[in-house]
């Protein structure tokens, strides 16, 4: 079985100089860090502290980051909510002249009203009654017999 030290040339294998094999791992040097002359190897003893150090500082990065991440969310929200209201604004502006375009020329919304609660006068004879004035123009009344396409206690609605 091959040693971890033959395989990556960055880990060196030191030969014990003292009995006391702990004298040698407190000299071991982190694998491929490279020091200049004059600096001190870190020692096994402080990797704990430094790691330590470490992850407490990407700790701090992280909640940071969260943190800026958390305040702009609201910003983002009404950017959001701003573009949804201009998309909203196009789309009611294309149905409305959707509607506007499917409806019959000379009908407008006012003939159109269907006045709720029913008739507050009796239905008159003659050309009243069906609906028909004296120049032979619909009035867009109801004879006294006809159903109404709107009423729905019936169950049908009476489209041609």
């Amino acid at each position: 079985m091959e040693d971890a030290y033959t395989r990556d040339p960055c880990l060196k294998k030191l030969k014990p100089t003292d009995p006391d094999t702990g004298a040698v791992n407190n000299k071991l040097i982190i694998p491929c860090q490279r020091f200049s002359k004059g600096k001190t190897p870190i020692k096994k003893s402080d990797w704990v502290k430094i790691a330590s150090a470490k992850a407490s500082a990407k700790a701090q990065v992280k909640i940071a980051q969260i943190k800026m991440q958390h305040d702009l969310e609201p910003a983002k929200l009404h950017l959001q909510n701003e573009r949804q209201m201009a998309k909203d604004k196009i789309k009611a502006d294309q149905q409305s002249a959707w509607y506007k375009s499917i409806q019959p020329a000379g009908i407008n919304s006012a003939n159109r009203a269907v006045p709720m609660g029913g008739a507050s006068r009796r239905w008159g004879s003659g050309a009243e009654a069906t609906g028909v004035d004296e120049a032979g123009k619909t009035t867009g009344r109801c004879a006294p017999g006809d159903s109404n396409p709107w009423d729905a206690s019936s169950g049908q609605t009476h489209f041609g």
